[in-house]
């Protein structure tokens, strides 16, 4: 719980079940695209600084573009 709250209150990044989004409202989870039988994503803080939200955005398109591709 600790690594949740962590999560939501400073600028970083949680590797966990995306299902988790749904107990704590200060979070959101962008899917990652592993192989594995439960989906995983990375979680952060809705508020996250506009630095965070520009890592975010690289971290979205080159998954995007390991899909393509």
């Amino acid at each position: 719980m600790d690594s949740f709250i962590m999560t939501a209150n400073e600028d970083c990044v949680t590797i966990s079940y995306d299902g988790h989004v749904s107990n704590y409202p200060s979070l959101t989870a962008l899917p990652v695209a592993w192989d594995y039988r439960m989906s995983y994503g990375m979680l952060y803080p809705l508020n996250a600084t506009v630095e965070f939200k520009r890592f975010l955005h690289c971290m979205k398109s080159h998954m995007e573009s390991k899909q393509k591709s």
